[in-house]
C-alpha cells in the first residue's frame, strides 16, 4: 500500500478546504494578534478537523464500498490499491488523531482561562454523532435529505469549531453567517452530487430517487441561493463592523450561485456541484478578505 493511494483515501482535496475554514473561523471572531497559546489551539483543531475528515471519508468508502465500483472505480479501495483492513486501521488511528488534538486543545484552553473548551468539546461530540448516524445507524445517509443535511450541518461545524477556542460563540453572529454560507452551499451541492450519482446508488435512498432527477435538482436551487442570502446578510445588518459597501467582495460568489440554474437547467450535475463548492470558497474568502479590511 502506497502512501498516495492512502492519501487519495482520504480526499485530500477536501481536507485542503476545510483546513482554511478553521483557521477563517478562528479569525473572524478574533482578528487581532493571537498569542502563541491561541495559535496553538487553533493549529490542534485544524488537525483535529483533518484526523476527523480522514476518518470519516474514509469510512464512507468502505460503506460505500460496492456502489463506489460503479460510481468511482477509481478510487484505492474497488482498485486494490489499498485493502479493506488497512483502510479500517487508517480509519482507527486517524480518529485518535482527532480525538488526542481535541483533548491537547482542551489542555491548553484550561491553562489559559482555567476552564474547559464547552463548545469546542460539545462540537466535536455533535460531529461524532452525525457521523457515526450517517455511516453505521441508522444510516441516514440512506434517508435522503436527512443525510445531505447531516453532512451539511458538519461542514458548518469546522467554521465554528475553530472559532470556538477564541471566542464565546453567542457573541459572534458573523461566524454563524459564515458557518450557514458554507453549510447551505455544501447542501445543495450534496444534491447535486446525489443526482450525478444516481446510475451508482442502487440500493440507497437518496432524495433524486425519491422525487426524480428535476425535482432533487428543483431543491437544490434555492438552498444554493439560501447561501448567497447568508453571504451577504452580514454586509446588510453590520455584523463585524462590515459596511454595505463591502459586498462587492461577495459578487464572486454570488454570481456563481446566481448563475448556478443553467447547468441545472441542463442537468449536467458534475459541472453544478463543482460550482457551488467553487461559490463557496470564494463566499468564505470574501468573509476572510472583509474582516481584513473592517
Amino acid at each position: 500500500m502506497a502512501l498516495g493511494d492512502s492519501l487519495k483515501l482520504a480526499r485530500p482535496k477536501n481536507i485542503a478546504l476545510a483546513l482554511p475554514t478553521v483557521v477563517l473561523g478562528a479569525y473572524i471572531v478574533q482578528p487581532q494578534q493571537w498569542s502563541t497559546i491561541d495559535a496553538g489551539m487553533v493549529c490542534l483543531n485544524a488537525l483535529s478537523v483533518v484526523g476527523f475528515m480522514a476518518a470519516g471519508n474514509i469510512l464512507n468508502d468502505l460503506v460505500d464500498f460496492e456502489t463506489d465500483k460503479v460510481n468511482h472505480p477509481d478510487r484505492p479501495l474497488p482498485t486494490g490499491q489499498v485493502s479493506i483492513n488497512s483502510a479500517k486501521q487508517i480509519v482507527a488511528a486517524a480518529t485518535l488523531v482527532s480525538f488526542f488534538s481535541m483533548l491537547l486543545c482542551s489542555v491548553l484552553y484550561y491553562h489559559q482561562s482555567s476552564t474547559l473548551p464547552l463548545f469546542s468539546m460539545a462540537i466535536w461530540l455533535t460531529a461524532c454523532i452525525l457521523m457515526i448516524t450517517y455511516e453505521l445507524g441508522p444510516s441516514t445517509k440512506n434517508q435522503g435529505l436527512k443525510g445531505n443535511i447531516s453532512i451539511s450541518v458538519m461542514v458548518g461545524l469546522v467554521i465554528l469549531y475553530g472559532a470556538s477556542v477564541l471566542s464565546a460563540l453567542n457573541n459572534s453572529p458573523l461566524v454563524f453567517a459564515a458557518a450557514a454560507t458554507a453549510a447551505f452551499a455544501n447542501l445543495a451541492r450534496e444534491i447535486l452530487k446525489d443526482c450525478q450519482d444516481i446510475e451508482g446508488d442502487a440500493g440507497r435512498n437518496t432524495l433524486p430517487m425519491q422525487v426524480g432527477l428535476e425535482k432533487a435538482r428543483m431543491i437544490a436551487y434555492p438552498i444554493a441561493l439560501t447561501a448567497m442570502v447568508f453571504a451577504a446578510l452580514p454586509y446588510y445588518l453590520g455584523w463585524g463592523g462590515f459596511e454595505l459597501g463591502l459586498l462587492i467582495i461577495q459578487i464572486p460568489a454570488i454570481l456563481l450561485l446566481i448563475t448556478l440554474n443553467n447547468p441545472i437547467s441542463k442537468g449536467e450535475d458534475r459541472k453544478a456541484q463543482k460550482q457551488v463548492r467553487l461559490a463557496m470558497l470564494a463566499g468564505l474568502i470574501g468573509f476572510a478578505i472583509s474582516v481584513l479590511v473592517s
